[in-house]
């Protein structure tokens, strides 16, 4: 066997991870087969926050050498600073054909391609690996792979984050292949989008792979990245582990889908917003009513919508600079409509952005916020507390961050409750009562000072946080997600 001696040498250094507080070893199954004998080692990382999970595959083929040696270099790149991926729950597969990796084979030894196994499962790989993937759905699943047809790196996408696909081909410093076609798939940029038939055509077929099998079985993105065999080795791993990483660090779970329905919402009520909504968003002036600003003072809007708040706030304030954001495109159009309409474009800059993963840097800036307000953005938002602790960490010292957002009506009659939470779920707009108790932890945890003032009882709320100055905020910050 021409590699059974670094099999086991690759197979020991996993094995002594185990001993990492962050890491935990098992196996998904036994090869034996004649006079060799293997586990399937599966290795996870699990980040202090677990937001989110991966599984990173690579030696499926064991003649593609560059996807086992990356994952190594990517988890003793996590051992050495495990805050990388702080977010992730990453599972590793790092051989998944130990007898193909030994042999330099691409197939298994009852020569079984591995990767086109996933509907038949006549290999033990492969109905080991499946087992271990019952019932389970990642946010993100990558295959490495080798092409020995190629010039330069590709991937197949499975899912709809586009956005993601366009990150990590423009953040990687390499040659891109154009020229690969895939029975009548063609690379574009560097990337094969597949599309939802192809996927049920392969696996009525039984022609399933890995990444198939995830897709199908509701993973939200998977990626088949492929290295061009003509370059060397070092090179190879090199492109994989850039291009994992650009993959982990830029993923923003369903930013794609997440635009799309923001825009299905707004595309049309963008147009009847404003008249419509001053009967229902009650706290509006309040709020702004207890922002004080200074001179050339900054203040950023977290889901700006049409700009209506930031444009009261520029006329109220003619020498401080404006900002916002929102997940809508289509109703950012109608803002910077209104905002030129206003005659205030150099002193009003709203564009794309999530809450969760924004930074003060988007605006070309080296300076932080002086005021962040949300106004019934926070109730849109999923990951609110994500959304929260970014505002907190874009806000300048003992600078104040405001939200006014639905809060839980239970002073009005038990119908208009139903009603009304009925009515906002249409737009995905939902009051999270835990939001209190976060506040409080905030404040116990000295992130800020809270203040609430209830809006006509409890229809809805307004929060002034303080932020205040201490030296470890980031490990309170920890402690109350």
């Amino acid at each position: 066997m021409k590699q059974l001696s670094l099999l086991n040498n690759i197979q020991k250094e996993i094995q002594e991870i185990d001993d990492h507080v962050n890491f935990n070893i098992s196996d998904l199954g036994f090869i034996k087969n004649n006079d060799f004998e293997s586990k399937i080692l599966l290795l996870k990382f699990s980040g202090n926050k677990n937001k989110r999970t991966a599984l990173i595959v690579g030696g499926i083929h064991g003649n593609e050498p560059a996807s086992v040696q990356a994952i190594l270099n990517v988890i003793n790149i996590i051992k050495n600073n495990t805050e990388l991926y702080n977010e992730w729950t990453i599972y590793f597969i790092p051989i998944a054909n130990p007898w193909g990796f030994a042999n330099f084979s691409r197939f298994s030894e009852n020569q079984h391609d591995i990767n086109r196994d996933f509907k038949k499962f006549k290999s033990d790989e492969a109905k080991f690996i499946s087992r271990f993937l019952k019932d389970k759905k990642f946010d993100l699943v990558i295959d490495l792979h080798e092409d020995r047809f190629s010039k330069g790196f590709y991937f197949f996408s499975l899912g709809k984050n586009n956005i993601l696909s366009s990150k990590i081909i423009s953040g990687l410093k390499c040659k891109i292949e154009n020229d690969i076609r895939f029975y009548t798939l063609k690379v574009k940029n560097g990337v094969i989008n597949v599309p939802g038939l192809i996927e049920r055509l392969t696996f009525i077929f039984g022609r399933t792979g890995l990444v198939n099998y995830c897709n199908l079985n509701n993973s939200k993105q998977t990626y088949l990245f492929e290295t061009p065999k003509c370059l060397n080795l070092t090179e190879r791993v090199k492109m994989h582990v850039n291009a994992v990483d650009l993959a982990l660090h830029n993923y923003e779970e369903g930013s794609k889908n997440h635009v799309i329905l923001m825009n299905r919402i707004y595309k049309f009520q963008r147009y009847i917003y404003d008249p419509i909504r001053k009967f229902i968003l009650f706290g509006r002036d309040q709020m702004l009513d207890n922002i004080k600003l200074k001179p050339d003072d900054r203040v950023l809007e977290i889901g700006c919508g049409t700009a209506r708040n930031l444009i009261k706030l520029a006329k109220k304030y003619p020498h401080a600079k404006f900002y916002g954001i929102d997940a809508s495109t289509e109703m950012l159009k109608t803002a910077k409509r209104k905002i030129e309409q206003k005659g205030l474009t150099d002193r009003i800059n709203v564009v794309y952005s999530l809450a969760e993963s924004f930074n003060y840097t988007l605006f070309n800036s080296p300076k932080k916020f002086d005021a962040i307000l949300f106004s019934y953005s926070l109730s849109m938002i999923s990951d609110w507390k994500t959304a929260i602790l970014q505002a907190l960490n874009n806000l300048n010292n003992n600078k104040r961050l405001f939200i006014v957002d639905f809060w839980d009506q239970s002073s009005f009659p038990a119908w208009f409750q139903v009603a009304i939470k009925k009515w906002l779920k249409l737009f995905r707009v939902e009051f999270k009562p835990e939001q209190m108790e976060f506040f409080k932890k905030a404040e116990i945890n000295q992130l800020g000072g809270i203040l609430i003032i209830p809006v006509l009882k409890s229809y809805s709320y307004i929060a002034i946080v303080t932020k205040r100055v201490t030296s470890n905020n980031s490990k309170k910050a920890i402690d109350i997600l």
